[in-house]
């Protein structure tokens, strides 16, 4: 499967947008820790010992947020920690009174 990261762009593009036009302008989440799947492992349906790791949402927050600030640079985790970041809005507002 082919994946065009302007597709990409758009969807996100459009999520955010929806956002903005029910006026959520800002998401409030305790979650910290979550399940961590390892790379390697994320793909393999037969084993019989998969192994999580413990991700915590605050570091990843505080990590995309020097990002931001231009004191940390972009690498390949950051796409892990921005996917758990949309997981985390996802699931904050399934959980609030706020529909999409």
């Amino acid at each position: 499967m082919k994946i065009k990261t302007k597709e990409i762009e758009r969807l996100l593009l459009m999520l955010l947008d929806k956002l903005n036009e029910k006026g959520i302008n800002e998401i409030n989440t305790e979650t910290d820790n979550y399940w961590l799947v390892d790379w390697d492992d994320i793909e393999d349906f037969n084993s019989d010992s998969l192994e999580l790791g413990v991700g915590s949402f605050y570091d990843d927050w505080n990590h995309l947020q020097k990002l931001l600030s231009g004191e940390y640079e972009l690498n390949v985790l950051d796409l892990q920690r921005l996917s758990t970041l949309l997981n985390i809005l996802g699931k904050t507002i399934y959980q609030s009174e706020d529909v999409l």
